[in-house]
């Protein structure tokens, strides 16, 4: 991506210990260089990047803290918003969001604390038969 769009990296200092500490597991190596790289936002009007912002729009802990408290939430019922799955817990195994688009496209990676290291890449549409 980086080199795709010719974008100088801004550099952003990141403590990765203490996000990586929270969710209990390492993060992919080029999501970190990305991270730093463009922070959060959008590519194109249309690809989401979660990262790092002031606010929560693209806020990568922010919008894993409130997904992981509202598929935990047993007010809600037992059925998760990523059924068949369930939003990563640190410890457990679940979905993370990383992105998604502006059709609703969603990316996610599938974490397994038991198995540091390996993220496989999950996408969900919105569209019949997604």
């Amino acid at each position: 991506m980086i080199d795709l769009t010719g974008w100088e990296p801004l550099g952003i200092s990141v403590d990765w210990a203490a996000i990586e500490g929270e969710l209990g597991v390492p993060l992919p190596a080029d999501y970190k260089e990305l991270y730093e790289a463009f922070s959060g936002g959008v590519f194109s009007d249309s690809v989401y990047f979660l990262g790092r912002d002031e606010g929560i729009s693209f806020d990568f802990l922010t919008q894993w803290r409130v997904s992981v408290s509202t598929d935990q939430d047993s007010k809600l019922g037992s059925v998760s918003a990523v059924d068949p799955y369930a939003i990563y817990a640190p410890g457990g195994k679940g979905l993370v969001e990383w992105g998604s688009t502006e059709w609703a496209d969603e990316y996610f990676w599938l974490i397994d604390a038991e198995r540091p290291g390996e993220y496989f890449v999950l996408a969900r549409s919105h569209d019949v038969g997604g």
